[in-house]
């Protein structure tokens, strides 16, 4: 019985999950926590301590007030939805370009019933 679960180890193959491993972590290292500190910060009062009994609403009433604040919120979703439209229609012109252009792909659309 022992041996077998030796056997089974040996075989066991930890290569995905180190894989997955080091990719949460550098996931959360670098993108969950600077953005849950943002998004707490964004509830604290400039100079108070960050704790839960500083909780405040009064960065987001100054944000809607300031016409500085809200220019720049409308041309970063201006920039930001063009960058989609322009990120959209250049994969549509890659996909079109990949069907006509290469004559493999068409024989494998063929073969799984395309």
């Amino acid at each position: 019985m022992a041996g077998d679960f030796k056997q089974r180890l040996k075989s066991f193959e930890f290569t995905p999950y180190l894989v997955l491993g080091l990719a949460l972590i550098i996931l959360v290292v670098f993108i969950v926590y600077p953005l849950s500190k943002v998004i707490f910060n964004s509830f604290i009062e400039l100079g108070n301590a960050p704790t839960l009994r500083n909780l405040t609403l009064a960065n987001f009433s100054q944000f809607s007030t300031s016409t500085l604040y809200r220019s720049a919120f409308f041309n970063t979703m201006i920039v930001g939805l063009a960058l989609i439209e322009s990120l959209c229609i250049y994969a549509l012109l890659i996909c079109l370009l990949m069907v006509f252009k290469i004559p493999s792909l068409d024989a494998v659309s063929k073969a799984i019933g395309g």
